[in-house]
């Protein structure tokens, strides 16, 4: 624009020499030029004991150099030397605990509101960093933030577009303490918006991952984040121009283990994310009512998936999912249908009698469940569908819609143990060994359970004909 970046003013006392140039008790401001339009600009107080400079070597040293800006307090021990590659500079950076609140505002920001009003109220670190040849270095990171504290390593070589090498490790962060206290609610978007992401957000997320040269690690210990609770998070990253793999992705959430590698392209007009997750003894209510707002299913589950999504937004990720799936979940619960009322209210429809009254429990217990289709549309397509309870083996296929939660399944219900006596003079020992047809619609929170009763009739007078065959025929004949 024309306008100064910085204006800077500096005193002391100079003693000369042939080699060398000494500034003893330098003191000095610096004033950087505000980005707004109505901001003052970022002021900046310096002090040293002393420059050094050796005329004869290029070589400079600071010693016990301050740097007050605003609220927060910077020290170091610098040595500056120059060669033909150009400038070598190294040495510790110290930030003396500060308030973070206070330094924001002296930045001309305002403090963003946060859910805690406890957090951002101290932030003090150290590093040892150097320069030379377009290479940054910062070594023995230690940073803490409230209760955070941040430990590690990064270098970023500036060369054309910048290459980063960065290694971190946190202990604990809980990263929901410093959102809004309110979120904004998300605005609907036109169909195209919706299935790419946003177009601008789509140019935008793209041109960052084209430019990123990038290889990482991550280790959080313990994490807090979207009401999650996370152990043991690992990431790798390594990102070239347009693509990105994440792998590990590794963690400890819902009572298991979660692995999840991915690759992002960005290469084409929006980014595509291929995703392979992998959960162990997870509490399968928990992980789907997160995710996807299913909570009809209890039980600790294992499985696996290959998916792939496109777009930018969460919205857009979810909305074009589709890959393959494979699951299992042990000990849990179907709700919203309680399957051995619906066969007893099928019965005694059947037999003209009146039903049982009410819902039943409105949950059937199993002790295993079989799962695997696609993913497609915001659709689970099941294509095989399996469930042992105390009384029923369960086998079908269907779709489940979690994005309007309609259900379209349809199951074979074999009675493998029949309760003792009868329902309304209906004996369902007659009906073991044979399987039931059952359909299930409705919707996830208000599921529709229908059985055959003609099936379910035919089946019991099957059973008594043989029965009383058994009885006129000879066995020896």
């Amino acid at each position: 624009s024309g306008e100064p970046l910085a204006e800077a003013g500096l005193q002391g006392v100079i003693q000369a020499e042939p080699d060398r140039l000494t500034i003893e008790q330098p003191r000095g401001t610096l004033r950087l030029a505000s980005y707004g339009p109505n901001g003052t600009g970022l002021e900046s107080a310096l002090s040293a004991q002393a420059i050094e400079v050796e005329t004869a070597t290029n070589r400079v040293a600071v010693s016990a150099l301050r740097i007050d800006i605003g609220a927060a307090q910077l020290r170091s021990e610098l040595r500056v030397d120059a060669d033909e590659d150009g400038l070598i500079i190294e040495g510790p950076l110290e930030m003396i605990e500060a308030d973070p609140r206070q330094l924001i505002e002296s930045l001309g920001v305002a403090v963003p509101l946060t859910r805690d009003p406890e957090v951002l109220k101290s932030m003090q670190g150290r590093a040892d960093f150097g320069y030379a040849a377009g290479v940054l270095e910062i070594k023995g990171l230690q940073w803490r933030l409230d209760d955070t504290t941040v430990r590690g390593s990064a270098f970023v070589r500036q060369s054309g577009s910048p290459t980063f090498e960065i290694d971190l490790a946190i202990d604990r962060l809980d990263l929901d303490c410093y959102l809004s206290p309110q979120i904004a609610p998300v605005q609907k978007t036109s169909g195209d918006e919706a299935s790419t992401g946003g177009g601008s957000q789509n140019g935008r997320i793209a041109e960052v991952l084209r430019d990123l040269d990038l290889d990482g690690r991550l280790r959080v210990d313990t994490l807090k984040a979207g009401g999650i609770d996370v152990g043991g998070l690992e990431i790798g990253v390594k990102a070239d121009p347009g693509i990105v793999k994440l792998d590990p992705v590794a963690l400890s959430a819902f009572g298991g283990k979660i692995t999840a590698p991915a690759r992002i392209d960005a290469t084409g007009e929006r980014p595509v994310m291929m995703l392979e997750p992998r959960v162990s003894d997870v509490d399968m209510e928990a992980l789907l009512a997160h995710f996807l707002g299913i909570r009809q299913l209890t039980g600790r589950g294992s499985g696996k998936a290959r998916l792939q999504a496109s777009g930018s937004q969460l919205d857009a990720l979810i909305a074009t999912l589709a890959g393959s799936y494979d699951f299992n979940v042990r000990d849990g619960t179907l709700v919203g249908a309680d399957l051995w009322y619906e066969m007893q209210k099928a019965a005694a429809l059947a037999t003209g009698k009146m039903p049982p009254t009410g819902r039943g429990t409105g949950r059937t217990e199993f002790q295993r469940l079989d799962a695997d289709g696609r993913i497609s549309d915001s659709t689970l397509r099941n294509r095989n569908f399996r469930f042992v309870s105390d009384f029923f083996k369960v086998k079908g296929a269907g779709d489940v819609h979690y994005d309007d939660g309609r259900l379209d399944l349809k199951f074979e219900a074999r009675l493998t143990r029949a309760p003792e006596g009868s329902v309304k003079g209906f004996d369902f020992d007659r009906l073991e060994g044979f399987e039931i047809p059952v359909a299930v619609g409705g919707t996830l929170t208000e599921p529709e359970v229908s059985i055959d009763t003609a099936k379910l009739i035919e089946s019991a007078a099957t059973k008594a004909i043989e029965e009383k065959l058994d009885e006129l025929i000879d066995v020896d004949e």
